[in-house]
């Protein structure tokens, strides 16, 4: 069996957890970071311990966004050197600002500073007035069709844990109205988030579905242009998935 101090320490933070929930140590929030919201328990007297011991009960998941800043914070260090790639990036966006299209990739290895030169860039345009939308690609949904565009569309419509699904449509709606869908194009982004649609459509074979559904996604980004300057920014792009990469 496991034994010493770790072994010890979890069977006492475990008296303190009630049915469903979960108690950590310092050293575990430590390694969670901000991955969690979490309640703070104090200094708590555990037996076999001389001292206190700090604990909290973890609460909730945070929203993806959330979970990636809070994991490439980790020891980002002050932007020096970068001064003349940020200034390409500055440029780029001042042209994408005057209706020019623009697409940058960020290639380097892990550590070189992408992150950091990345935020420089979002610092530096907090004041302007655009749209900025994120996506964040991951190694586990490499194979789950659209997984970031979802995820996005999820975080941006202010979906809870505990909406019903007539609350998520209600979202849903009034997030789609900044770019004027169409009803049937909501019902197709709808459906990609896994809820009903509301107007009768004819079948549409699956190959139909996916060319609808991205036309839908692209009229949508199109409408939000036509007012604003957007900034789209996908994250890890190594692992995108092949359906969010065709669109």
């Amino acid at each position: 069996g496991v034994v010493g101090e770790t072994p010890n320490l979890a069977a006492r933070l475990q008296t303190l957890a009630q049915p469903g929930t979960v108690v950590i140590a310092p050293s575990t929030r430590r390694l969670t970071g901000g991955h969690f919201d979490y309640r703070e328990l104090g200094g708590v007297a555990l037996k076999g311990f001389d001292e206190p011991v700090s604990a909290w009960q973890v609460l909730v998941e945070r929203a993806l966004e959330s979970r990636f800043e809070a994991q490439h914070e980790i020891g980002l260090t002050p932007l020096i050197g970068r001064e003349e790639e940020l200034e390409l990036l500055r440029r780029r966006w001042r042209q994408a600002e005057e209706g020019e299209g623009r697409v940058l990739l960020l290639v380097g290895e892990a550590g070189i500073g992408k992150s950091r030169l990345t935020r420089a860039l979002l610092e530096g345009l907090a004041g302007e007035p655009h749209l900025r939308l994120r996506y964040f690609c991951s190694p586990h949904h490499r194979n789950s069709a659209l997984f970031p565009v979802i995820s996005q569309l999820e975080h941006a419509a202010g979906f809870l844990r505990d909406d019903t699904t007539e609350r998520k449509l209600a979202k849903l709606d009034a997030l789609l109205a900044h770019g004027a869908a169409e009803p049937e194009a909501i019902d197709l982004i709808a459906d990609l988030l896994s809820l009903p649609a509301r107007h009768p459509a004819p079948e549409l074979s699956p190959q139909q579905r996916k060319e609808k559904t991205l036309a839908a996604l692209l009229a949508q980004l199109e409408g939000l242009a036509r007012e604003h300057p957007v900034l789209i920014l996908f994250e890890d792009l190594h692992w995108i998935d092949p359906t969010s990469l065709e669109l």
